[in-house]
């Protein structure tokens, strides 16, 4: 259960890093 929580959080940091910087997460979309 711990990895699980560990994993879904480590997501959530990339998913935030990216919402950080617009012009990469526009560059992924495109």
């Amino acid at each position: 259960a711990n990895a699980q929580i560990a994993e879904a959080l480590a997501t959530m940091a990339n998913f935030m890093a990216r919402d950080n910087e617009p012009r990469r997460a526009q560059e992924h979309l495109k």
